[in-house]
């Protein structure tokens, strides 16, 4: 997050803006990918599971949202009549199927390398590192804390105390983190700034200003040691070789899990470019408002009220409509492979998935279902087992080549 992101009054430039900005961009991924599949063949905990509910699926687009409202998730009077078109689904003809076998697929999987181990290693030692406080100027990767102000030409001046920012992560404006560089507590400088071309405000675009700073402690980064005793830190590990054992099978595990994605994404991209379907604007809606609702629910769990903070919901239906629309489109087209091909599963299926469930997590059976039913997993978990089934096909009858 840049400085000048921070400083602004706008939405879309402040810290909360940009919060909410990298949530929906992180659930909206969610959305156009795996959807809830890798969340059960992978076993997340049904805890996490039951904390964030269901990810956008299939069952999630063609199901009315149980959640959402206008007058609670979107706000905006002129937004009213879209959402009250979002709890059917409408009437729509069977999609015509082109070719989606035989399809050939460009798909080179990314190998896994031992450097990422120590990578991750290093990270965890950035993540246990200490700040102390040193009697010395700032330096790159020093913890700067700072008191600042910011004035934009033509525009009032706002000051910030206690601002704090590892020099050299980019956290800042680039002439900041010069100007601090050398101050020792106390210190004070002004720089000359200029707004990137490309700044989410369009008012400070290309703008000059100019930033008054004042150091008030300079701290160090020290590092531990990495040894038995970080592993120790870090979880049930008595030494660091059972710590980089346990990194490397999860390292490996993540890259069979993208490596996967990738290939599943390479072959619904060829389905989809044979099957240019026309998506009805009433499911792309219902699509938006659950990524709207997710993010909602996202805040509330980081202690912020929802419905306290300046949502430009306009902006947000134009930025995710896009999206939204091809990922409706996805799941209408492999919905109608699976009825062709007969790959829904069975009851029987869902009892075996649902006991693997409560194994996996060390709880029975009846009270797994219970909860699923409670929260409509049982229907996520029908349809994620049966688009599960149609990549799996579709897969099968592609030529895939590197």
């Amino acid at each position: 997050m840049h400085l000048q992101i921070r400083v602004q009054r706008g939405f879309f430039t402040s810290t909360i803006g940009l919060t909410i900005l990298g949530i929906i961009f992180g659930i909206f991924v969610i959305a156009g990918g795996i959807f809830t599949y890798y969340y059960m063949k992978y076993s997340r905990k049904i805890d996490a599971r039951i904390e964030h509910g269901i990810f956008e699926n299939t069952t999630q687009i063609f199901s009315a949202p149980e959640h959402i409202s206008a007058a609670e998730a979107w706000g905006p009077a002129d937004l009213t009549d879209y959402l009250t078109r979002v709890g059917y689904r409408p009437q729509q003809d069977p999609i015509a199927l082109g070719q989606y076998t035989e399809l050939a697929v460009t798909h080179a999987p990314k190998a896994f390398e031992e450097r990422e181990i120590d990578e991750a290693l290093e990270h965890l030692r950035e993540q246990h590192a200490e700040f102390r406080t040193v009697e010395r100027p700032a330096d790159v990767h020093d913890l700067v804390i700072m008191d600042y102000t910011m004035t934009p030409e033509g525009s009032e001046p706002r000051t910030e105390t206690g601002y704090g920012f590892v020099v050299g992560s980019g956290s800042v404006m680039p002439e900041v983190e010069e100007a601090v560089i050398g101050l020792s507590a106390g210190g004070e400088r002004t720089a000359r700034v200029r707004f990137p071309d490309d700044h989410r405000n369009e008012a400070l675009r290309g703008k000059a200003g100019e930033a008054r700073v004042q150091v008030t402690e300079v701290k160090e980064k020290i590092l531990p040691p990495l040894d038995d005793e970080l592993a120790k830190t870090v979880g049930q590990f008595d030494t660091l070789t059972a710590l980089r054992a346990e990194v490397e099978k999860g390292l490996k595990a993540r890259r069979e899990q993208e490596n996967r994605r990738a290939l599943e994404d390479a072959v619904t991209e060829a389905v989809m470019a044979g099957h240019p379907v026309e998506v009805p604007e009433a499911l792309v809606l219902r699509q938006v408002g659950h990524l709207i609702e997710h993010t909602r629910e996202r805040v509330r769990r980081q202690g912020m009220d929802p419905d306290k903070l300046p949502w430009d919901y306009g902006k947000l239906l134009e930025e995710l409509k896009p999206g939204a629309e091809k990922a409706v489109r996805r799941a209408l087209v492999l919905e109608a492979i699976a009825d062709k091909e007969g790959l829904a599963p069975t009851d029987a299926d869902i009892d075996a998935e649902v006991e693997k469930i409560a194994v996996a997590n060390n709880r029975p059976v009846p009270a797994v279902r219970r909860i699923m039913q409670d929260n409509g997993d049982l229907d996520g978990l029908r349809h994620s087992l049966r688009e599960s089934r149609t990549l799996d096909f579709l897969i099968s009858k592609s030529t895939v080549s590197a």
